[in-house]
C-alpha cells in the first residue's frame, strides 16, 4: 500500500468509512481526502525543513540564463546582495530588469519532495494535518476536533524539534549569543558603569 493511500485511508477512518484496497476516484469520500491532502502537501511544501532544502551554484546556460530546478518551490541567491528572483523556469535580476545573468550563482534552493521520499516525522505531521482537516470538514463532533488537533500540535512539535537538530541550530554560535556576552557600558550622571 502507497504512503498516499495509506494516510487518505487513515483521514476516512475519522469518519467510520472503511479502508479502500486502492486509489477510487469514484468514492466521494475518497475524492474529499485526496483533495485535502493535496492541500495539506502544497501548505507543507512552503515550509524550508532540512530535508527539502539545499546550497547549490546554479551556472549559466548558452544564453546567459539560469535554470531553476524544475521541481523547485523557492530558489533565493545566499548572497543578500544579489537581486535576483525566481520568474517561471529561470532567475531574473530585479536591478537590471533582465534573465541576462553571466555569472553562476550560489542559490539556496526549496524542493518539493514526494510523499514516499519524505522522512518519517515528516509524514507523521502531513498524517495528522489531513487527519484534522477532513474531520473538520466533515463537521466532525468538537470533542474528536480535539483530539485531532492536540495529535496534530504533538506531531508539530515533533517535526520542528527534528529540524532544529538537524538544522544545527544552537544559541551559543549564533548572533543572539554574542549579544548576550558582550559587555555594554551606561552611564548615570557623569559615571560610567559596566552592566
Amino acid at each position: 500500500m502507497s504512503v498516499r493511500l495509506d494516510i487518505i485511508n487513515s483521514m476516512l477512518a475519522t469518519t467510520g468509512t472503511a479502508k479502500l484496497a486502492a486509489s477510487d476516484v469514484g468514492h466521494p469520500d475518497y475524492v474529499a481526502a485526496d483533495q485535502i491532502l493535496d492541500y495539506v502537501l502544497d501548505e507543507f511544501s512552503g515550509r524550508a525543513l532540512w530535508f527539502n532544502h539545499s546550497c547549490r551554484t546554479l551556472a549559466p546556460n548558452t544564453d546567459n540564463r539560469i535554470v531553476v530546478p524544475s521541481n523547485s518551490v523557492a530558489c533565493d541567491p545566499s548572497d543578500t546582495s544579489l537581486n535576483y528572483v525566481q520568474r517561471g523556469q529561470y532567475l531574473f535580476d530585479m536591478n537590471n530588469y533582465t534573465f541576462d545573468i553571466e555569472s553562476a550563482v550560489e542559490c539556496i534552493i526549496q524542493t518539493a519532495i514526494d510523499l514516499e521520499d519524505m522522512p518519517p516525522v515528516a509524514i507523521q505531521y502531513i498524517r495528522a494535518s489531513a487527519r484534522f482537516q477532513y474531520f473538520v470538514d466533515k463537521d466532525g463532533s468538537r470533542q474528536k476536533v480535539e483530539v485531532y488537533a492536540q495529535a496534530l500540535s504533538r506531531y508539530e512539535e515533533g517535526l520542528v524539534a527534528m529540524n532544529m537538530k538537524h538544522s544545527d541550530v544552537n544559541f551559543f554560535k549564533g548572533a543572539g549569543y554574542q549579544d548576550f556576552i558582550t559587555r555594554r557600558q551606561t552611564t548615570v550622571g557623569h559615571l560610567p558603569i559596566r552592566t
